[in-house]
């Protein structure tokens, strides 16, 4: 079972030095954790640790994309060559023909570029376990062979939706498997910082908060064993009805998903992408939130992952929420102050507010006069209302 156990997926030195014949011809590049660029199309395959199994292979459909690239990755783990038991050419051979099984074309085909990429940024097996293990196609689609360079800038300007789509479940992707960076850590330094219980999850699934819904999936992939999210809950604003149409309480547009697979997520993700943006500005925030109350039970937090520029049309709703709710703002930009529905949402409930630089979490507490700072502005309470003081700003760091 050992043995097993400390299988890693990394590249054989062999291949290197050229002692070893493979499937393929390809190049060995070493990276701290594995980065994709926009230059390509691409669908990621997973094999996940310690396995030549393609987990996805659905999601591969080769007609009519011509393949230009193909990068195996791995984990230099054990980093010491003299600690490996593994039959490493083995394993590699295995990936490769795993692949070339689900695309036939990408045998004896010398026009087709392999890298083999072993991720660095491991310190122990447990940290190699978290790491992304499989292959990335990457292809022209036929949208992009049809346009020249000029032709396909100018054109980026009204998109068709086909093409926002595949770059929207592209950068899922890349995030929720930890090989992309995000700019805005929101979602992970506050899951870090508080040790929440079992959770549900509510995620503004609009335009702007796709990379903060696929961090909190990441997140729940490297703490997998944790089993702390229990429901992912994703609410597009009323997939795509016209802003007259919406109703206060019945817009619409709300998904859930157990997070048992990592795959099932992403086409949930995906699928609630498909089905709608937003449109407006203002979300339905309360009502997904009331929708997932009505469905689970047994969960010790209901965590609402919530745009800071965008505002709550429903939050006439609040009082039916029964439950504490503890709200992760993200799009805050440095010195941005909180937006108040959320503040209101967070005192009403005895629920808590989060930015990438403080826990807020005595708002329901809060008596007539006295004053907080959040975020570098100060509130006190006036008539039983929460309002922001017109003072200085204080500096945060």
């Amino acid at each position: 079972m050992r043995y097993w156990l400390i299988l890693v997926i990394f590249l054989i030195s062999n291949c290197v030095c050229g002692q070893k014949e493979y499937a393929v011809k390809g190049e060995t590049i070493e990276m701290p954790s594995y980065k994709t660029d926009q230059k390509y199309s691409f669908v990621i395959l997973n094999m996940g640790y310690a396995s030549h199994i393609i987990q996805n292979p659905e999601i591969w459909n080769g007609e009519n994309r011509r393949i230009v690239q193909v990068d195996v990755v791995f984990t230099a783990y054990p980093k010491n060559k003299e600690d490996w038991v593994t039959d490493y050419d083995w394993l590699l051979n295995k990936r490769i023909a795993a692949i070339q099984k689900l695309e036939p074309s990408l045998k004896n085909n010398s026009l087709i570029k392999w890298n083999f990429i072993l991720q660095t940024a491991c310190k122990n097996e447990e940290e190699a376990q978290r790491m992304f293990h499989g292959a990335i196609i990457k292809y022209i689609s036929p949208q992009q062979r049809k346009k020249d360079s000029l032709a396909f800038k100018m054109d980026r300007l009204k998109a068709q939706p086909e093409t926002d789509l595949q770059t929207i479940n592209n950068n899922i992707e890349s995030v929720v498997y930890g090989f992309a960076p995000f700019e805005d850590s929101v979602v992970f330094k506050v899951f870090n910082r508080n040790n929440w219980g079992k959770m549900v999850i509510v995620n503004d699934w609009t335009g702007s908060m796709y990379p903060y819904g696929a961090q909190a999936v990441l997140w729940h992939r490297m703490n997998f064993e944790k089993n702390a999210i229990k429901y992912f809950v994703f609410f597009n604003d009323g997939n795509q009805k016209l802003d007259r149409q919406k109703r206060i309480g019945n817009t619409g547009g709300i998904y859930y998903s157990k997070p048992d697979s990592i795959d099932y997520i992403l086409k949930v993700m995906k699928l609630v992408a498909k089905r709608g943006n937003g449109g407006d500005i203002p979300e339905n925030n309360i009502e997904s939130l009331l929708k997932a109350i009505k469905l689970f039970k047994g969960y010790d937090e209901l965590v609402m992952i919530a745009d800071n520029n965008a505002a709550v049309k429903d939050l006439i709703l609040l009082e039916k929420v029964t439950v504490p709710v503890r709200i992760i703002l993200c799009g805050k930009a440095s010195g941005q102050p909180v937006h108040p529905h959320y503040l209101e949402i967070a005192r009403k409930t005895g629920g808590s507010v989060h930015t990438i630089q403080e826990d807020v979490v005595n708002l329901g507490n809060l008596k007539e006069g006295e004053k907080i700072t959040i975020s570098g502005y100060q509130y006190a309470i006036r008539k039983g209302k929460l309002i922001q003081l017109k003072t200085k700003q204080v500096s945060v760091h």
